[in-house]
C-alpha cells in the first residue's frame, strides 16, 4: 500500500483542529489503499500519537511517491516543501495560507483559502460548496443523532483552542452571565477551566469540561452549540445541530460570509467580535433561540441539506485523481 503521511500543528495555543482533520483522512486512507502516518519529530507529538493510537514515524522515513498532507496555521517550512519535492510526493496543504507563496507541482488549501479557487481542480470544487468538509464519518448524520425533539437539551459551548480564547468565548460567557442566562449549559474549556468555573459558578444545570474525548456523544445532548468558526461547526452541522458563531479572527469571519452566502439555509449564526454589541448581541440571540424552540427546529431541518461526512473520502479521492504519477 501506498503511504499518505500527515505533518500537523497542534498545541494548547493551536488546539487540535488541524489533528482532527487529518484524523478523518487518515481513518479513510485504507479505504483508498494508502497507510496512514502522522509525521512526530519530537516526543509531544509522539506521546499524543500514541495516546490516539494512530500510526507516526519520523520525517526521515518519507519513502518516495507518497502522498503528504500539510494542515498548519504556521509558517510552512521552505525546506520541508523542497524535501516533498525532491520525494515526488502529492503534496495537500490544508488551512494555510503561506501555500499561495510557492511554486508547487500540487497543493490546496482546503478551508481556508479563496485567492487559490481556479487555480487548483480541488480547491475549486472545495470551494464550490460544503460537499468537501473534512469531518470524521464519526459525526455523519447516519448515526441517527437527529431524534432530538425535547425542549430540555443543553447548550454546548466549546472553547477549542488558541490563544483567542479570552477575546472570545470567554466573553460571550460574560455576557450570557450579565444577561441572566445562567442554566442548561456544558462548557468544554480547555485552558479556561479555572477561569470559566468561576464564572459560572452557581449557574443551574451546568458543567465545566476541561476537556472531551467522545464529541459525538457530548454534542448529541445538545440542541444548539456555540464555538468558533472551526473544525466543530462542520461537526455539529453534520450531526444536525445548528451552530452559533462567535468568530474570533478576520479569516474565520471570511469564511462564515462565504459559506453564507453561497448556502441561504446555512445553519449557523455569525457573530463578529469586533465590538461589545456583537458580543451582547450573540448572547440574547442564543437567549431567544433557546426561549423559542420552533425558530431552533427550523435552523436544524436546514442541517438536512449540508454537510454528509464524506468529504475526507472526496478529498482523497480528488487528490489520487489529480495525482501527477497515478
Amino acid at each position: 500500500m501506498r503511504k499518505i503521511y500527515f505533518f500537523i500543528d497542534l498545541s494548547p495555543s493551536l488546539g487540535l483542529g488541524h489533528f482532527f482533520r487529518c484524523l478523518a483522512l487518515a481513518e479513510e486512507a485504507p479505504s483508498f489503499n494508502l497507510t496512514p502516518i502522522f509525521i512526530a519529530d519530537d516526543q509531544t507529538y509522539q506521546d499524543f500519537f500514541r495516546s490516539w493510537d494512530v500510526g507516526f514515524a519520523t520525517s526521515s522515513t518519507i519513502e518516495n511517491d507518497s502522498f503528504f498532507v500539510i494542515d498548519t496555521a504556521t509558517q510552512i517550512n521552505r525546506d520541508l516543501l523542497s524535501f516533498l519535492q525532491s520525494k515526488n510526493s502529492i503534496t495537500t496543504i490544508i488551512d494555510n495560507k503561506t501555500c499561495l507563496d510557492f511554486k508547487f507541482d500540487f497543493f490546496v488549501d482546503a478551508l481556508f483559502s479563496f485567492e487559490i479557487e481556479g487555480k487548483c481542480p480541488l480547491a475549486k470544487k472545495i470551494l464550490a460548496g460544503l460537499d468537501f468538509a473534512i469531518v470524521r464519518s464519526a459525526f455523519s448524520k447516519s448515526n441517527n443523532l437527529l431524534l432530538r425533539e425535547r425542549d430540555n437539551y443543553k447548550t454546548l459551548v466549546c472553547f477549542g483552542g488558541g490563544d483567542d480564547l479570552k477575546r472570545t468565548t470567554f466573553r460571550f460567557l460574560q455576557k450570557l452571565d450579565l444577561l441572566g442566562y445562567r442554566k442548561n449549559v456544558d462548557i468544554i474549556a480547555g485552558v479556561a477551566f479555572d477561569e470559566v468555573k468561576s464564572i459560572t459558578k452557581g449557574w443551574v444545570n451546568t458543567e465545566v469540561i476541561r476537556s472531551a474525548s467522545d464529541m459525538v456523544n457530548l454534542m448529541s445532548k445538545s440542541n444548539l452549540i456555540v464555538t468558533k468558526m472551526g473544525v466543530t461547526v462542520f461537526e455539529s452541522i453534520s450531526l444536525g445541530i445548528p451552530t452559533l458563531l462567535v468568530e474570533p479572527t478576520v479569516e474565520h469571519v471570511k469564511l462564515s460570509k462565504f459559506v453564507s452566502e453561497k448556502n441561504r439555509n446555512w445553519p449557523a449564526i455569525s457573530f463578529g467580535i469586533d465590538s461589545e454589541e456583537n458580543l451582547i448581541k450573540a448572547a440574547q440571540k442564543l437567549i431567544r433561540l433557546k426561549e423559542h424552540p420552533s425558530d431552533l427546529t427550523d435552523l436544524k431541518n436546514h442541517c438536512s441539506s449540508f454537510i454528509d461526512g464524506q468529504g475526507a473520502s472526496r478529498v482523497l479521492r480528488e487528490m489520487i485523481t489529480y495525482g501527477k504519477f497515478l
